[in-house]
């Protein structure tokens, strides 16, 4: 478990955080002022620095 996200930097904690509240993805590229595309981009660095292949997974490294 990595309750403090350490290894993301502060706008993927921020993407993060959203993802472990299921919102959707363009919902939150919105909300954080990004293109959709960009969001994609830091979803796969994200899933990366956890070595994780989906939403679920890296909800289970974040809060299990």
């Amino acid at each position: 478990m990595d309750t403090h996200m350490d290894v993301l930097t502060k706008k993927e904690r921020e993407i993060a955080l959203s993802v472990l509240h299921s919102k959707p993805y363009k919902d939150i590229a919105a909300e954080v002022g990004i293109s959709i595309n960009t969001m994609k981009t830091h979803m796969k660095n994200i899933f990366s620095k956890y070595g994780v292949s989906s939403k679920m997974e890296l909800q289970n490294k974040l809060i299990l």
